[in-house]
């Protein structure tokens, strides 16, 4: 007959203080105070002596988000809702902030001879008596209206001369615009800096209604010009207009002016 002889072994965590495993030669483990033994779950927090169980509550992964139904969890990522004019979120109409716009149907296109830009719906502005053969909406291709941090401002157009590799000139620009880019070349547009996707210089943003928000990875800053929110009062900083750094671009710094930082601490 053979007899099998089990041996408890007791290890010590290094970490634990009193705290014990103890295993025998069946291979079963028992668990130490504080945690379910359950698969699947996690104890966080310091152990309620007169109960034994966390202070702290359990999590289960994965966890289920909300669906309005009894008996399900709800999560929340803490990141300011975003609106897009096809009613999903995204990065181009940014974080609802207070202002004279929530979402791009808040804003329409105001064109003439002398300006393009975004105005809220009841907005009537008057029309420049320049004359004209288009309005200047037409001649940089600006189509539509977009609500921005609370702002209504024009649709963003590509300046990123990065992409041009076509043998061929960029169009000679005035001060404060900067050439359009149509795929891989020049659109033959200049167009205003504000409404660039990237701008080469913080300068080239005006500095009366716009900052200038640099996402900043490893390597060189990518700069583009933003409305500044209302609630900054014309003096953008982190505590107003921190939510403008989104997406891995989330940490806000303050570097003075009109311009916020937004660093990635994981590129």
């Amino acid at each position: 007959m053979r007899f099998t002889w089990l041996v408890p072994l007791t290890l010590t965590l290094a970490c634990g203080g009193d705290e014990t495993v103890t295993t025998d030669t069946t291979g079963s483990t028992t668990a130490p105070p504080g945690t379910t033994g359950e698969p699947g779950t996690t104890s966080t927090g310091p152990v309620d002596p007169t109960s034994g169980s966390s202070s702290s509550a359990e999590t289960t992964a994965p966890a289920s988000t909300s669906t309005g139904e009894p008996g399900t969890s709800s999560t929340s990522t803490g990141e300011p809702a975003t609106t897009t004019t096809d009613g999903t979120t995204g990065d181009d109409t940014g974080p609802v902030l207070p202002g004279e716009c929530v979402s791009d149907d808040d804003c329409k296109l105001f064109a003439d001879c002398c300006e393009c830009k975004g105005v809220p719906q009841d907005d009537d502005q008057p029309i420049c008596k320049l004359e004209c053969d288009q309005t200047l909406c037409d001649a940089t291709g600006v189509d539509a209206a977009i609500c921005r941090l609370g702002q209504c401002i024009t649709e963003r157009l590509d300046c990123d001369a990065a992409k041009v590799v076509c043998l061929a000139f960029p169009p000679d620009c005035p001060e404060g615009q900067l050439p359009g880019v149509d795929g891989n070349c020049w659109s033959g547009a200049c167009v205003p800096a504000e409404i660039c996707n990237v701008v080469p210089d913080c300068k080239l943003c005006p500095a009366d209604e716009w900052m200038c928000v640099s996402d900043i990875p490893f390597g060189p800053p990518i700069m583009r010009c933003e409305p500044i929110p209302a609630d900054c009062m014309g003096e953008p900083d982190c505590t107003c207009a921190g939510a403008v750094c989104t997406d891995q671009f989330t940490f806000c710094a303050d570097p003075g002016g009109n311009a916020i930082n937004c660093e990635c601490i994981d590129c």
